[in-house]
């Protein structure tokens, strides 16, 4: 009996500690000066334009007159670019809980997740956004500075990206 009682107490404490870090997780800033378009190809910022803050901030955050713009990497309606890349800075390791891809309409293709770590060298994949339809990804608790995301064709259509980690970031402001 006192065997059963330990096992019930310990799942008990695990289930309120794993809840813990659900409600605790908090969404991420991204300014302009933390998103690198490496393939030069669309407006990478349309990405992260529509992000609320619960308080004040030290620079705005530039907003586009559509929130519902999606990211769009053709040049006069040809996609020979593709796949193109676009790198997120966060500025120090930060512990990423979530990473959301709000889809432009309907479902989209491709895009790849990977995490660089403290090194933008080395990439190690942590989703593959698109191809089960679920916007919201769980990547546990990875700690981070570097995030890339790889749009495979033009009907990666996305709207929004939305980073959730356990503690607040700071944005970096242009000098």
């Amino acid at each position: 009996m006192n065997t059963i009682r330990k096992h019930l107490f310990f799942t008990l404490l695990f289930t309120l500690l794993h809840c813990s870090y659900i409600i605790a997780q908090q969404r991420l800033l991204v300014s302009p000066e933390m998103v690198y378009n490496i393939s030069a190809r669309g407006d990478a910022w349309l990405l992260f334009d529509d992000q609320a803050s619960s308080g004040p901030l030290a620079c705005p955050l530039p907003r586009t007159n559509n929130p519902w713009a999606s990211f769009d990497g053709t040049w006069f309606g040809q996609d020979f670019f593709f796949p193109l890349k676009v790198i997120v800075d966060l500025g120090s390791p930060q512990t990423l809980t979530q990473i959301c891809l709000r889809n432009a309409g309907g479902h989209s293709d491709i895009v790849d997740i990977e995490s660089g770590g403290s090194d933008p060298t080395t990439w190690t994949p942590l989703k593959q956004h698109g191809a089960d339809g679920i916007e919201c990804h769980a990547i546990g608790f990875t700690t981070t500075r570097y995030l890339q995301f790889t749009f495979r064709s033009r009907n990666a259509k996305i709207r929004e990206i939305e980073l959730y980690g356990t503690v607040p970031n700071r944005i970096t402001c242009p000098p």
